[in-house]
């Protein structure tokens, strides 16, 4: 109709049937035709597979248009879900380290349990071979020998008696 003017928008209106679906700005002030059945034509050209062109194809369930809407305008879903899937690991991990730090623990006390229990048998040991005594003996008879050796065989002949 406008020779001279470029096609700007597509219109998607299925009731129209006869005109061509091109139009120029001029024609839509002219028709003052329905915002919701055009669709830029910059818009279609510049649009990749991500891109969803709200009035194409015109199906009646606007609960559905609004729900992609909300889907493809909002935070990008996969940042939202590689978000959850971070966060869900961060607290794995920080039960898992728990759970180390608790088996950590539970191992160290054992570990001195045993301790405690070696040092009890090397206590009980040394006190049933009356080491205390030698210990002392040779102590107080290191200057006479003769004495000492004299000591050393009765604390021998005791130990070996009980």
């Amino acid at each position: 109709m406008h020779p001279y003017a470029e096609c700007d928008f597509l219109f998607t209106d299925p009731a129209n049937n006869t005109e061509s679906p091109f139009k120029c700005d001029m024609r839509l002030f002219e028709q003052s035709l329905n915002i919701k059945h055009l669709i830029p034509i910059k818009q279609i050209q510049r649009s990749d597979e991500n891109t969803v062109l709200w009035n194409w194809p015109l199906p009646d369930n606007s609960a559905l248009l609004q729900r992609v809407k909300e889907i493809t305008t909002g935070p990008r879903s996969d940042v939202r879900f590689r978000d959850q899937i971070g966060i869900y690991l961060k607290e794995l991990r920080a039960k898992i380290n728990e759970k180390i730090n608790e088996i950590e623990e539970a191992t160290k006390k054992q570990a001195d349990k045993l301790w405690n229990f070696n040092a009890h048998i090397a206590s009980e040991y040394n006190r049933m071979s009356a080491k205390e005594v030698l210990r002392q003996d040779v102590l107080d008879l290191l200057t006479d020998p003769e004495k000492l050796s004299i000591k050393l065989r009765e604390t021998i002949a005791s130990v070996l008696a009980s």
